[in-house]
């Protein structure tokens, strides 16, 4: 049997979005990189660990054939468009995203949010389960009532635990976050 859920934390869900959408973006600005020096990546693992050193050295491998003696990698990888500043700064924008998130999918063509809606429900705790079902019948005979009398939401919450309500737009809500 699920669990009931009992609130979708859409602030951090956004958080996490707008977090993973940037990584997809700076992602996006390294393989552009990569591309202008006509690289294709093989390994994305292996590009993403560190892809300036990836980019050097795969240029190499594939072009050393053309330059003269004494030219080093660092070099011959100049003389394309690749600009290894850029790629740094958006590595190192990427990397400190990366410790804050769960990180992008990363597939050989596409890349993708690593989001779950399902992961961002709260769900209620086994243990507060028949209080918070109390809770709910309340509110549903508080609703029943104001259709018959004005009812004062602030009287009602100083009668029950204050860990047990929220006033929101001068209406009692049961406080989610003490039954997940």
């Amino acid at each position: 049997m699920s669990k009931k859920v009992i609130h979708f934390d859409e602030n951090h869900y956004k958080l996490e979005e707008t977090r993973q959408t940037r990584m997809q973006h700076l992602f996006n600005v390294i393989l552009q990189q990569a591309e202008k020096a006509n690289l294709e990546i093989s390994d994305y693992k292996e590009f993403i660990k560190d892809p300036v050193e990836y980019c050097t050295n795969k240029y190499w491998e594939v072009n050393s054939k053309f330059f003269p003696a004494g030219i080093t990698k660092e070099k011959a990888i100049k003389g394309t468009d690749f600009n290894d500043t850029k790629v740094n700064h958006a590595f190192s924008e990427y990397k400190q995203i990366g410790k804050t998130c769960k990180g992008i999918k990363i597939n050989k063509s596409t890349t993708g949010l690593n989001l779950n809606k399902e992961d961002y429900n709260w769900h209620l705790s086994d243990e507060k389960k028949n209080k918070y079902e109390a809770l709910e019948k309340l509110l549903e005979v508080i609703e029943d009532l104001e259709k018959y009398t004005n009812v004062n939401h602030h009287s009602i919450l100083r009668a029950v635990d204050t860990d047990c309500f929220l006033i929101h737009n001068a209406r009692l809500r049961i406080n989610a976050q003490y039954y997940r």
